[in-house]
């Protein structure tokens, strides 16, 4: 009222639900309910992402001769390993690929799972890890149909760790296989949930098969 009929002053809290810039303009009415005028302005805020997302990451299917394959690979460096340069960076690696055969009619056809280093019993027995740093991160097993959850629902870093709570995560390893859209859920070993998402199973032009992946986690 009076002088200070054009002066407010207040405080208003809200939850980003995701990251990224979004802009707000004073929307004043009188006591009327009669729009007056912003002035013009606005603000802006500016979400930091609580969480890291590396998009497309090629993990390949292990090679026993030259051991060269990149078939580990480490959640918070966003990089794949080989055997011949995995131990150098076993404190970083959280799991590494495998498949096995299964024939049926006389049909051969193969099933893909990722293990943990620290595995009782390696799937790979023609590696032999037993002298890596082992980081322990547990997995969950893999969902089936989760693409759109994995894009539209875990956009941040509370919400993929409510999604993950909604599963078990005690798993060294997989034995159910990964296929395209399926989503795994982890637990790192310093507290951080995440989720590898399986956009594809194929090989390179060299006939090289490898695991496309993408993978969000907490920061």
């Amino acid at each position: 009222e009076g002088e200070n009929r054009r002066s407010y002053s207040g405080e208003y809290k809200f939850t980003a639900e995701k990251a990224g810039k979004a802009t707000y303009r004073v929307y004043a009415l009188n006591s009327r309910a009669v729009y007056m005028g912003d002035g013009y302005k606005s603000v802006t805020v500016d979400v930091q992402p609580s969480f890291m997302f590396t998009a497309n990451r090629r993990v390949y299917l292990p090679d026993t001769t030259t051991k060269e394959n990149p078939s580990f690979y480490s959640i918070s460096k966003g990089e794949s390993y080989s055997y011949n340069n995995g131990k150098a960076n076993s404190a970083d690696i959280d799991f590494g690929v495998y498949r096995t055969s299964v024939t049926s009619n006389g049909v051969t056809s193969y099933v893909y799972n990722l293990y943990s280093p620290s595995i009782a019993t390696s799937p790979l027995t023609v590696y032999d890890i037993s002298d890596w740093q082992k980081r322990g991160t547990k997995f969950s097993a893999p969902q089936n149909g989760k693409t759109s959850l994995f894009n539209n629902t875990l956009v941040s870093g509370m919400a993929i760790e409510t999604e993950a709570k909604k599963v078990s995560i005690n798993l060294l390893g997989t034995t159910t296989g990964l296929a395209l859209g399926r989503v795994v859920f982890f637990l790192t070993p310093d507290g951080k949930y995440g989720a590898i998402h399986i956009n594809e199973i194929t090989q390179d032009l060299d006939r090289k098969p490898f695991i496309s992946i993408s993978v969000k986690v907490q920061k």
